[in-house]
């Protein structure tokens, strides 16, 4: 063989090598079916060349599901990611988006076994959990939320700074409503216990001022802001009644009553 023929013929043979190495594979990749396929990621493309799915890697996913982990993208016919499925450190996920609207559905089962409902308009969120429901404003602080604490049934209010406000409690033998002003003092408690009502009512500082109670026959009674009882009237068992007046030292009394 001359030198001219080597020249000429060795070329071919390196560009018919590199052809069965690539491009055959690839046209046959469509007709068979293959054991394993190794690749950073996998993208799958309608007949126009558009991605519909991808399968990847992800760090800080736009899905929302977790940080790290291998997430699964489908695309809708307008290429918007409308549905996540993710693997991550703990647990799985999902997140449906709309396509139209900032709205987003997430689940995990992560140690928690997050469930998240957000509304794109006002940004609002929906968490449940296995054992409590967190509605939380746009700024993600709790708005309202229920839990269950041991068996018994709860329900906290916050305002728009994140204060709780009211309190909605079931107990062994009763309930209770409690209502607290901004800055988190216990200010007016509705209660039932053992079967009778009673009602509380504090000053701003949450130091008791009023009690009523329907506790042997009832009572109500009136207290100084330094804790001290000033006034009291009752009705006992056998439905006669007392009233009782104290000095502001509460060293001398007056009372009316029957026996």
């Amino acid at each position: 063989m001359s030198k001219l023929e080597r020249f000429i013929i060795y070329p071919l043979l390196f560009v018919s090598l590199f052809c069965s190495l690539t491009g055959v594979n690839i046209l046959k990749a469509s007709q068979e079916v293959l054991d394993r396929v190794v690749t950073r990621e996998l993208v799958v493309i309608d007949d126009q060349g558009n991605a519909i799915a991808t399968l990847r890697k992800e760090t800080n996913p736009e899905g929302g599901i977790q940080e790290n982990g291998s997430i699964l993208k489908l695309y809708s016919d307008n290429g918007k990611d409308t549905a996540s499925f993710g693997a991550f450190s703990g647990g799985g996920g999902m997140t449906l988006l709309s396509e139209y609207t900032p709205d987003r559905i997430d689940l995990s089962t992560s140690e928690i076994g997050l469930i998240s409902l957000k509304s794109g308009f006002d940004e609002t969120e929906l968490q449940l959990t296995e054992d409590s429901i967190h509605m939380k404003n746009a700024e993600g602080h709790s708005a309202v939320t229920i839990n269950s604490i041991r068996g018994f049934g709860r329900i906290d209010v916050y305002n728009e700074k994140n204060t709780r406000v009211v309190s909605l409690d079931s107990f062994r033998g009763g309930g209770s409503l409690d209502v607290y002003n901004e800055q988190g003092a216990f200010v007016v408690s509705l209660d039932s216990f053992g079967g009778d009502g009673s009602l509380s009512v504090n000053d701003r500082g949450g130091k008791l001022m009023a009690n009523l109670n329907a506790y042997d026959g009832g009572s109500l009674s009136l207290y100084n802001p330094k804790g001290g009882e000033r006034a009291s009237l009752y009705v006992n068992t056998n439905d006669h009644a007392g009233l009782w007046l104290y000095d502001k030292y509460g060293e001398e009394s007056r009372a009316y009553t029957f026996y």
